[in-house]
């Protein structure tokens, strides 16, 4: 009989689960890949993207939304998190926001991605010191993300809302 040890390691089906070494070649990666999960729409990516290749990606396709979230994303994940980081990502997710699909768009509006826009706004811009516009953008986060606090990006939200306050 396997101890508990060996059977975490055993899939269902008795296949060894590589998870680990997975995500550790993944994180090395100075490049990300996308692969399909099959039967699905969904992709699962694989490394990352250096912020250099990122506003490359921008500057090839401005009206793209998804990149320049994804650029500003990267931007105020970076350690240590610079003003000019900050300001760069705020630039972004404006931007962004301005490319991405209206309410008035019902097939492809996705209000979660708004919410999304809103907090990464929100965390930018109180790192360029604006804590009163911030507020604004995290509070459009909760009304706009349908997951309700504490869950979701709302209940992100809502704790930087209750940590910040005016």
């Amino acid at each position: 009989m396997q101890n508990e040890e060996e059977q975490e390691e055993k899939g269902g089906d008795g296949e060894e689960i590589h998870s680990f070494a997975i995500f550790t070649i993944a994180r090395r990666l100075p490049f990300q890949i996308a692969l399909r999960i099959p039967f699905t729409k969904h992709y699962l990516n694989i490394g990352h993207h250096t912020l250099e290749t990122l506003r490359k990606r921008v500057q090839r396709n401005p009206k793209d939304a998804d990149a320049r979230i994804t650029l500003a994303a990267h931007l105020l994940s970076q350690d240590p998190m610079t003003v000019e980081h900050a300001e760069e990502a705020a630039r972004e997710l404006i931007v962004s926001l301005t490319l991405l699909p209206t309410k008035a768009d019902h097939e492809n509006y996705e209000p979660q991605t708004y919410a999304m826009v809103h907090l990464f706004l929100g965390n930018a811009l109180l790192k360029m010191g604006n804590l009163s516009e911030a507020r604004e953008h995290w509070q459009q986060t909760i009304e706009l993300d349908p997951v309700r606090p504490p869950w979701g990006l709302s209940g992100e939200a809502t704790e930087l809302l209750r940590k910040h306050p005016e």
